[in-house]
């Protein structure tokens, strides 16, 4: 465990993780996404005392796409508590793509339900009506703000290129959201959710910021340093368990 902590491990993992960065493929469902440099890699590690570690392109921004979706079941789960949600989404995994369209035969909502998480793209839309707030541009601000308290970084906000790719080009998540509209587990207007969920992936982090939500994550909820309690102790274990 104390090589493993050691500050000189991230570097180390760098090094020998760099050659395979060629093996990979830059996103092109969003075309904004292939604009991003494939050889950027960086890594930065947080200790349970808060010590920090890290190499590489820590700095660089990119948009937190699918990793937006822990944070949005938080809210959800602050905003109406475990039962609610729980009711809405289930926790088994799909055993599909993240973006697959899980339809079953059946017109029961308790049963559809259960057959969506949190992690995959359709729960992840159904979790931004959630929400609370008068609009889905409030609804929006919110998890943004939550974004910005969990990553300690007031500064973080929406890539608005990408943003607009993601508008632009998101069909299947349309099918996703026009599907729950006709279950009936969507109310109002379509698009209004779409749009809090594509800039909801547009968020703009690094790996710094992504390190201090996970960390506190994993300390369910206290603040690394002031070990003030951001959320109940409850909601991160639901959380990290939906995550597992």
């Amino acid at each position: 465990v104390r090589t493993y902590l050691s500050s000189s491990i991230p570097g180390e993992l760098l090094e020998a993780s760099q050659p395979f960065t060629k093996n990979g493929k830059l996103a092109d469902y969003i075309p904004e996404l292939l604009k991003a440099d494939p050889n950027a890699l960086g890594i930065y590690v947080m200790r349970p005392d808060g010590k920090r570690s890290w190499a590489g392109d820590c700095s660089q921004k990119f948009t937190i796409q699918s990793v937006v979706k822990p944070i949005l079941l938080l809210l959800a789960l602050m905003d109406n508590g475990i039962e609610a949600v729980r009711s809405q989404v289930g926790v088994e995994a799909t055993g599909k793509p993240f973006d697959a369209i899980n339809a079953i035969n059946t017109n029961e909502k308790a049963l559809y339900s259960e057959h969506l998480n949190p992690m995959v793209n359709m729960g992840a839309i159904l979790m931004c009506t959630l929400i609370h707030g008068d609009t889905y541009q409030e609804k929006f601000d919110r998890l943004l703000a939550l974004t910005r308290t969990l990553a300690g970084n007031p500064d973080i906000v929406v890539d608005e290129a990408v943003y607009q790719s993601e508008k632009a080009t998101g069909s299947k998540n349309r099918a996703l959201a026009y599907l729950l509209k006709t279950y009936g587990m969507i109310q109002g207007d379509v698009e209004e959710v779409l749009d809090c969920y594509f800039r909801a992936c547009s968020i703009q982090v690094t790996c710094k910021d992504l390190a201090k939500i996970a960390h506190i994550f994993a300390l369910h909820g206290a603040h690394p340093v002031t070990r003030e309690q951001l959320f109940p102790v409850e909601y991160a274990k639901y959380v990290n368990a939906t995550l597992a």
